[in-house]
């Protein structure tokens, strides 16, 4: 009967630490939550930052053919009148 008592007693004294341990635990819950959601928000954000600078790049490389195109335009082009001057050969039109 003494040893029911101790045990008694140990789990009044315990009482208060066990709940102190799960309001701890639920507010460290919280504090999880709310930190997987900034988390998410910032991933959020630098995903349209990413899909942003993809679209420049993508726009970026599109103008870098057209330019490329431009200059085998002229180079052709100038091939043409040089070996046109070269034997002198004039186009009529």
């Amino acid at each position: 009967m003494a040893e029911s008592a101790k045990i008694v007693d140990l789990q009044l004294t315990l009482k208060p630490f066990y709940q102190r341990a799960a309001e701890a635990e639920e507010r460290l819950s919280r504090l999880e939550a709310t930190l997987n959601n900034k988390e998410d928000a910032r991933n959020e954000e630098n995903t349209k930052v990413i899909n942003d600078l993809q679209s420049k790049l993508k726009a970026a490389n599109a103008e870098i053919v057209s330019e490329k195109e431009k200059v085998v335009l002229i180079d052709v082009l100038f091939i043409y009148i040089t070996f046109s001057k070269w034997f002198n050969i004039i186009p009529h039109y």
